[in-house]
C-alpha cells in the first residue's frame, strides 16, 4: 500500500502542465486568427475605397488613379493596418 502513495500528485502535476500548454495554443491560435481578420477587414475596406472613388471618376485618368490609392492608403490605415504593411 505504501508504493502507490503519491503517485497521484505526479499525475497531477503532469496533467496540469499538458493543460497549461493546450490553453497557451489555443489563446494564441485565437489571437492570430483575431489579427489576420482585422488585416482582412483593412484589406478589404481600402479595395472598396479605391474602387469607389475610381469608378466615380467620369474621365479616369492618372490623376485619379492616385486619389484611388491614397485613398485606400488612408482607409487601410484607419481600419488598423500599420503603415509597414500598407506601403
Amino acid at each position: 500500500m505504501k508504493k502507490n502513495s503519491g503517485q497521484i500528485i505526479v499525475l497531477f502535476a503532469f496533467l496540469v502542465v499538458v493543460l497549461m500548454a493546450f490553453s497557451a495554443v489555443i489563446i494564441d491560435g485565437s489571437m492570430l486568427y483575431l489579427k489576420r481578420r482585422e488585416m482582412q477587414t483593412a484589406a478589404d475596406a481600402a479595395a472598396i475605397a479605391a474602387s469607389s472613388v475610381y469608378c466615380q471618376a467620369k474621365n479616369p485618368n492618372n490623376s485619379t488613379i492616385s486619389k484611388a490609392i491614397d485613398e485606400g492608403y488612408e482607409l487601410a490605415s484607419l481600419n488598423g493596418a500599420s503603415s509597414s504593411i500598407v506601403s
